[in-house]
């Protein structure tokens, strides 16, 4: 009975956002005030500095040149009950600045967001996963502007000489991206599922019978519980940069 109430919330949410599909629903406290820790990160501090902070609660304990990092972090770390929950990363200000003023030259993606029903904000995407480079190629073997690993980018017709293409990853990406939506109603869960992977979000959302992203972050890594406030974060910044010119 509790999957059959699962399945029929989670149902309702698809059909609701599937005749809507530039909705989205509020974030939450929880996102927005991880949001706020990224736009710092992204906006406000440059790359001579480094932010040393709590990993879980996103607190920030100092902001330090980077010659300084071993110093202070050694300092904090004997003053916080659990040293291992330290962590710390190089300010992205002038990056994410460049990355946003590259994707006007990919209009192509605006245009395929647009023939998909995707929301327009989708064009910062590229900025989170790869700064718009299409020579990006990660640790974890993703590539190109949209950062497809090679197994999803098979999915999707790519071989791994056009993961690279920005052309035809896009083509694939606004096919994924579609798919995420109507599978979870909404491009908070969507955006998480594509950084995370699919079926581990159904799993997670069916093991607390939940919809939403927020009910399902604690038990995610630190990378896939910040992943969408990430996301949010470069858009806030981007829609910034267009108003101020």
């Amino acid at each position: 009975m509790r999957y059959t109430s699962f399945i029929i919330v989670l149902l309702f949410y698809s059909m609701s956002f599937a005749q809507n599909p530039d909705s989205n629903i509020h974030p939450g406290a929880l996102v927005e005030s991880k949001k706020t820790f990224w736009k710092q990160i992204y906006a406000d501090i440059d790359s001579g500095r480094t932010v040393i902070f709590n990993k879980t609660t996103l607190h920030v304990y100092a902001i330090v040149k980077n010659d300084r990092v071993d110093t202070i972090k050694d300092s904090i770390s004997r003053t916080v009950p659990k040293p291992g929950t330290i962590m710390i990363k190089k300010g992205r200000k002038e990056f994410i600045h460049e990355a946003i003023l590259r994707a006007a030259a990919f209009q192509f993606v605006v245009d395929s967001l647009k023939a998909h029903n995707l929301h327009p904000d989708l064009r910062w995407l590229p900025v989170l996963e790869s700064g718009y480079l299409d020579t990006m190629i990660s640790e974890q073997n993703a590539h190109g502007i949209w950062q497809f690993i090679p197994p999803t980018a098979k999915r999707y017709g790519l071989s791994i000489e056009e993961i690279s293409d920005p052309y035809k990853s896009t083509n694939a990406f606004v096919r994924y991206m579609s798919s995420l939506h109507r599978q979870f109603g909404n491009y908070a869960l969507a955006l998480t599922a594509y950084h995370h992977g699919e079926s581990g979000i159904r799993e997670k959302l069916k093991r607390k019978n939940a919809v939403s992203l927020e009910a399902i972050i604690p038990s995610l890594g630190f990378q896939s519980a910040n992943y969408y406030a990430r996301y949010l974060a470069i858009v806030d910044i981007a829609r910034r940069m267009k108003d101020e010119g």
